[in-house]
């Protein structure tokens, strides 16, 4: 059974499918896991999952992504639709919720502007992962804000 909204979905999704070579070396050299459409919108997310930290219950994950700067169902499809350059990363530390970090490297960037600058975008998101210091979670700083790490609501 085909969903009433399949063939619009897949129209948002397919210029994606122009980046996913250089997504696919780019992740076979720095260990990262190439995911397409996660929960169903035209996305590419870049998933590393590192080693088990200090005073953690699992190891910290690393995300760089690539989304539509809306969501597809309550836009009309374009050429050159805007889309947004993220990076993110989770910590889970033995007691209390799951701390993350997220920087918006470009907002509003047109995909034809995005896919020539792709290897800059990653290399910059990249460098931005490898600069932000795990959370030291104590007493005196249960909520890390003073490193820039925040509480998820799970």
């Amino acid at each position: 059974m085909i969903r009433p909204d399949q063939f619009r979905y897949d129209q948002f999704c397919r210029h994606l499918e122009k980046i996913d070579d250089k997504l696919r070396i780019f992740c076979h050299q720095h260990d990262f896991m190439l995911i397409k459409n996660q929960h169903r919108q035209p996305a590419r997310d870049l998933k590393r999952v590192g080693v088990p930290m200090l005073n953690a219950t699992e190891p910290h994950q690393e995300f760089i992504g690539v989304y539509l700067e809306e969501h597809w169902c309550r836009i009309d499809w374009q050429e050159d639709m805007l889309h947004t350059f993220v990076v993110a990363a989770y910590y889970k530390p033995r007691q209390g919720k799951r701390l993350y970090k997220r920087c918006n490297i470009v907002e509003h960037l047109p995909f034809s502007v995005m896919q020539s600058d792709l290897e800059c975008l990653l290399a910059e998101g990249l460098s931005i992962l490898g600069a932000w210091s795990p959370p030291i979670v104590t007493a005196d700083d249960p909520d890390a804000h003073l490193q820039g790490w925040q509480r998820t609501f799970a």
